[in-house]
């Protein structure tokens, strides 16, 4: 994965993750209408955009008062980067 700077960036991948990631393709291969190559897509099949996934973090981290508005947004920036398409997941 790329960085910041175009740094090259590694990634651990361990058992319980490759097994959620599994899982998860397995429900997504049941969606109707996937568009594009995404590896997340909403239940419409089209794939996720930014404001969903900063929704999402947001209730998710609802919770959690400590965390100001700008360390949410560094999350999901940070999240967004990270991003990896179905493709790059499944190469071997």
């Amino acid at each position: 994965m790329l960085g910041k700077g175009n740094k090259v960036r590694s990634i651990p991948v361990t058992d319980d993750l490759l097994l959620a990631f599994k899982k998860y393709l397995h429900i997504r291969a049941t969606v109707e209408n996937v568009t594009g190559s995404a590896l997340f897509v909403s239940e419409n099949g089209k794939p996720i955009y930014d404001k969903m996934i900063y929704n999402i973090v947001r209730r998710k981290l609802s919770g959690f008062t400590t965390l100001s508005k700008k360390a949410r947004m560094f999350f999901v920036i940070r999240l967004l980067r990270t991003c990896l398409t179905k493709e790059q997941i499944l190469m071997p």
